[in-house]
């Protein structure tokens, strides 16, 4: 595909692949470590810097792998993946067989999708991820959707909502808005004005609520506590196509200044294993929100907590306050949605879908 804001700017270059022999060592390292803690399962996932699956002979190798490791140390494996979902037949037949689940990008109705996201040739490739997506409805699927919300979608998302609920029974819906980089600057593509996306948003959540169905934006989680914002602080291990090890999905080579962050560990090809840098393991476990002085007094603290590390990284000191937009979105749409749970409409007034 050629999304028209993708952050990686994937296939403007030659694609690079994971070698086989470095995914192997990385599923050994993850499983015999499952292993060691005595956890219930451990996981296996295939994410970022394109479509994870374009390498499709080392993604079902990956995949198949890690099922033999899991028989072999009595631990079940969890095997999924984030995926446009642009599949012939065959492929389908294959993840209905083996894969546990998928989130699925798509941005909205056909022409919102055929607009941001289309395939490589220009065509459009809402068809093809609709026909995907009945087959996994078909066969009770655990999927997601996801859609990036931009300036050019922000006024639809509750009409997006009702039209993902209208043709498909995921029990998940997943907003980003737009962060500007990568292939943006190309396309002038920009992202939504953040009081309009907390507008739109908190709609289209009671729409979702009605239908017991989750609406999630990652800067609004009133679902649970957390100290830090997601795995990139330290518990993530992901290795990128130069066997590089990465704590972010979003920043997977070494050209990105971030890399001085994220990158914590490297595939020595000379030893056969992965060289791994404790301090900097260590720094990126400081990132919990009880040392970001910025949000001491936060009402979103315990949920936000301190926000997307690699989207803070890009605008500022990763150290540093946390005052941008996106902030600002956090705190302002966690507060209305509190008092959401505490204004209902009257019994006798239902939401109704828009026109």
């Amino acid at each position: 595909m050629r999304c028209i804001y993708c952050y990686a700017s994937a296939g403007e270059n030659s694609p690079k692949f994971l070698q086989w022999e470095v995914a192997k060592a990385a599923i050994d390292l993850v499983a015999a470590n499952a292993k060691k803690l005595g956890v219930k399962h451990f996981s296996v996932g295939f994410h970022g810097g394109g479509e994870p699956t374009l390498d499709w002979r080392l993604f079902t190798r990956c995949v198949e792998y890690s099922k033999k490791v899991s028989e072999e140390i009595g631990i079940k494996v969890l095997n999924s993946v984030a995926s446009n979902a642009v599949f012939n037949n065959k492929q389908m037949d294959w993840i209905l067989k083996n894969l546990n689940s998928m989130s699925i990008s798509l941005d909205g109705p056909s022409d919102v999708q055929n607009y941001q996201r289309p395939l490589v040739n220009g065509k459009p490739s809402y068809d093809i991820v609709f026909k995907n997506l009945k087959r996994l409805d078909e066969a009770g699927f655990n999927y997601g959707l996801r859609s990036t919300i931009t300036d050019y979608n922000v006024r639809r998302m509750s009409e997006i909502v009702e039209h993902f609920l209208d043709n498909f029974k995921t029990k998940q819906i997943h907003f980003e808005p737009l962060f500007f980089c990568g292939r943006c600057h190309t396309f002038k593509i920009n992202a939504p004005n953040y009081r309009m996306f907390m507008r739109e948003f908190l709609k289209a959540i009671v729409i979702a609520d009605q239908h017991k169905v989750r609406l999630a934006y990652s800067g609004l989680r009133l679902g649970g506590l957390t100290s830090t914002f997601c795995g990139a602080c330290g518990s993530n291990f992901s290795v990128t196509p130069f066997g590089d090890v990465t704590s972010c999905f979003e920043v997977t080579e070494k050209e990105d200044p971030r890399s001085a962050i994220f990158f914590y560990g490297k595939w020595q090809d000379a030893k056969k294993e992965f060289d791994i840098q404790e301090d900097k393991l260590d720094y990126l476990r400081s990132f919990h929100v009880q040392n970001i002085s910025y949000c001491r007094d936060c009402l979103a603290k315990w949920h936000c907590a301190g926000d997307c590390l690699a989207k803070v990284a890009a605008d500022a000191d990763v150290e540093g306050e946390r005052d941008s937009n996106r902030c600002r979105l956090n705190q302002e749409i966690t507060k209305r949605r509190i008092m959401q749970f505490f204004v209902k409409p009257p019994k006798d007034e239902k939401v109704t879908k828009t026109n």
